[in-house]
């Protein structure tokens, strides 16, 4: 509503008027930019292209995946062949705790003959010491079966590890934007923590501009402001903005400014934002308005 309301009075009040003298600021435009960078090394097998728009979470380079996919097939083999092996460990538990409860079946039917004296003592004995080996057995194919169990678990949590890694092989936008630059092309290899493109969002501008110390106070943070661009015929285009910062300390005035007098001359950065419909390119100079001068106060 309020870039509405400004355009209204900067539209009825300013046309026709092609004098820059007025103006309260001069700069330029610019984006803030983002420089993405691979996690890992990879040869590029597609890479978007220069002046493209991507959606944060966009896929905007992919790597070759070979070798980590190989990784990956070879955990999912192993974890099945481990799978197996601790089947057959609940198999042989199985057939052992069979064994272990025919040997009780023979207890019990010797402890009754013995006590009968119908057998000899030593049959008894031949038949508890069976159960101690029998019991040590079992105890060993358990831990035996843990064993298996704890290397599937070993090997699940590399294969994620490995889908992971797999997983930064998509390099993505972080965030909404055009691809300005991009330093890799498909084919060549990406370096882990080394840009691979250029990425800012342009539809919204940043306009910045200096202002001396004695304007400094007429200004503050979110207030409206004009923004007026050159046209192709030399005509103004205008376009509402609104102060996001201001510099806290003065710098010598760069020099996009002309005249050598306002060159030595301490200024200080002011930033306004504008929404850009596709006109408003990273450079191009900008002149700044303050609504106070729209109504010729």
């Amino acid at each position: 509503m309020k870039y509405f309301v400004l355009m209204l009075a900067i539209m009825a009040m300013l046309a026709g008027c092609s004098s820059h003298k007025d103006a309260f600021a001069y700069g330029t435009f610019s984006a803030d930019a983002t420089y993405p960078a691979s996690e890992v090394n990879g040869r590029i097998t597609y890479i978007k292209g220069q002046g493209e728009k991507v959606a944060a979470g966009d896929i905007i380079a992919l790597l070759d995946t070979t070798d980590v996919q190989l990784q990956i097939k070879e955990a999912e083999e192993t974890i099945k062949l481990k799978r197996l092996a601790a089947g057959s460990r609940d198999s042989e538990i199985a057939v052992l705790e069979q064994e272990k409860a025919n040997l009780e079946i023979d207890k019990e039917r010797f402890e009754k003959l013995r006590a009968a004296e119908a057998t000899a003592e030593k049959n008894l004995d031949d038949i508890l010491a069976a159960l101690r080996v029998m019991d040590l057995r079992i105890r060993q194919a358990g831990e035996a079966r843990k064993i298996s169990r704890q290397e599937i678990q070993l090997t699940e949590v590399k294969m994620e590890q490995l889908k992971a890694l797999k997983a930064k092989h998509f390099l993505r936008a972080p965030v909404s934007g055009t691809i300005l630059e991009k330093y890799n092309s498909a084919g060549e290899m990406a370096v882990a923590g080394k840009p691979y493109c250029k990425l800012a969002d342009l539809t919204r501008m940043t306009a910045k501009v200096y202002v001396s110390e004695t304007q400094l106070p007429l200004l503050k943070l979110g207030e409206m402001v004009l923004l007026t661009i050159d046209g192709s015929d030399g005509s103004l285009t205008i376009q509402g903005a609104e102060i996001s910062h201001i510099a806290a300390e003065a710098e010598f005035t760069p020099k996009i400014i002309q005249t050598r007098d306002e060159r030595v001359k301490l200024v200080y950065e002011v930033q306004v934002e504008c929404p850009n419909d596709g006109m408003i390119k990273i450079g191009m100079p900008v002149e700044m308005y303050l609504p106070d001068q729209l109504h010729g106060k």
